[in-house]
């Protein structure tokens, strides 16, 4: 893989990403919720938000979890 300016630029942004304070916004009843979920054999992630006026979607709430041994046998539906 080759490094050139775009690669990066892109570095930038994902660093000052990370690098922000996370910043979780009040519901706002009136719209829409957006939910995501990242469910693997060992663990779980989840991200509830809501579009701002501006369409960029605000956090809410967010979820993340270590599976135990016994939970890691669970089958996916439960």
């Amino acid at each position: 893989m080759e490094r050139n300016q775009e690669c990066q630029e892109a570095f930038k942004k994902v660093k000052q990403y990370l690098e922000s304070p996370l910043v979780l916004v009040p519901t706002v009843t009136s719209k829409p919720s957006i939910l995501y979920l990242m469910v693997l054999k060992e663990s779980m992630g989840g991200f509830l938000g809501q579009r701002d006026d501006s369409g960029k979607e605000q956090a809410i709430y967010y979820l993340s979890k270590k599976f135990t041994e016994c939970e890691q046998r669970y089958s996916a539906l439960e």
